[in-house]
């Protein structure tokens, strides 16, 4: 008789019991365990919960909580602010990774370079923005892009230009100053995650490049990217997920409206609209609802992409 056949025939209180005696058994290692997993129920597992239970309720945080069904996702759809700021999300996050991505590579590719002197220094700076206030880096941002004496403004009249209404007007120059920030802000992260991949790239087939007299774009195309596209996808990924989430950068630059037209309402700052301008949190729980479902999907298409590039 096997294992499990035997189990089988065990009474649920005996189970039950060797159950207990276990844990009393080993209280000192469940004892040492147990925060964190009471710490993940309280402020991981239960909101998640909640905001489910919420997408599907009519509440203002006060009067007790309406089933509405699915209208909270219906009422989405039929907001045209909502899809103002669907729309924006995705187009600061595509329209920004691009030369983001880019231009971290070009940066890692260079400091790993031998011939680049104080390459710690350059390192140090380039990755001071990440840990510096997105807040305070929005206000500073404002002041080059101001309309009167901002330093953009002053460089666009010296060059005999009229000056241009940035962060106002009809909006149209909301989108790229946010993405401005956006790309100054986190290519210090992307460059490091880039260093780290090509720092783990052999140095014998530099040495062979090099002796064959192959260029550095040669070497960029050829060496380097094949060798750290699994890297390459997985700062993608992060970087995805992290547009989903932008709220300081439009938040600061265009206010809870967005800015003129809502050119700069981002989906986060919608959520936080919706929830605690209006009241409406179970609106906000649907809004929450679909951005994970888009960062699974995202998260999904690049995993199975990764699968087919090895």
């Amino acid at each position: 008789m096997s294992r499990d056949d035997a189990s089988e025939g065990i009474p649920q209180t005996v189970k039950r019991e060797s159950l207990i005696r276990r844990i009393r058994k080993h209280w000192v290692a469940y004892t040492y365990i147990a925060p964190f997993y009471i710490l993940f129920l309280i402020f991981m597992a239960f909101p998640i919960v909640f905001s489910l239970y919420l997408s599907l309720h009519q509440w203002d945080g006060l009067a007790p909580a309406v089933f509405i069904g699915v209208q909270n996702f219906t009422r989405l759809v039929a907001d045209p602010a909502f899809g103002r700021a669907l729309w924006n999300t995705l187009y600061i996050g595509v329209l920004s990774h691009i030369p983001m991505l880019t231009l971290a590579l070009i940066v890692a590719f260079i400091l790993d370079s031998r011939f680049v002197r104080l390459r710690d220094l350059y390192r140090t700076i380039y990755f001071i923005p990440v840990v510096t206030s997105s807040v305070a880096i929005s206000i500073v941002f404002m002041n080059i892009f101001g309309h009167r004496a901002g330093l953009m403004n002053v460089l666009v009249v010296s060059l005999g230009l009229d000056r241009i209404n940035w962060l106002g007007g009809q909006g149209e120059w909301i989108r790229p100053v946010i993405m401005t920030i956006f790309i100054w802000r986190w290519l210090g992260w992307n460059m490091v995650i880039y260093l780290a991949g090509l720092q783990s790239i052999p140095g014998e087939l530099y040495e062979c490049a090099r002796i064959d007299g192959a260029s550095w774009p040669t070497v960029l195309f050829r060496i380097s990217l094949p060798m750290i596209k699994p890297i390459v996808l997985f700062s993608l990924v992060l970087s995805v997920v992290g547009t989903f989430t932008l709220f300081d950068e439009p938040f600061v630059v265009a206010g809870v409206d967005g800015g003129p037209n809502r050119m700069g309402l981002s989906l986060m700052v919608y959520l936080y609209r919706s929830a605690f301008r209006y009241s409406r949190f179970g609106q906000a729980a649907a809004v929450a609802l679909v951005m994970t479902l888009m960062t699974v999907l995202v998260s999904v298409i690049s995993m199975w992409l990764l699968r087919q590039k090895d």
